[in-house]
């Protein structure tokens, strides 16, 4: 309900809510249903070299969706 609450303030204000840290999929579903604009951390893409990088982002854009 925090989460939420503090996402819709920021939407309010015309503001791009950035949440960071999610570390699953749950995490990231639920930031999704809120409307959360973007997510990091993680349960997305752990640190990696730039070529392993270039490939997920090939495989990421294939597949892309709204947080």
């Amino acid at each position: 309900m925090i989460v939420s609450s503090i996402i819709g303030l920021a939407h309010n204000l015309k503001l791009t809510v950035i949440a960071e840290g999610v570390e699953s999929e749950l995490h990231r579903d639920l930031l999704q249903k809120m409307d959360c604009d973007q997510i990091q951390g993680y349960g997305i893409c752990r640190p990696n070299v730039w070529s392993e990088i270039q490939e997920w982002l090939n495989v990421q854009n294939s597949s892309y969706s709204k947080g």
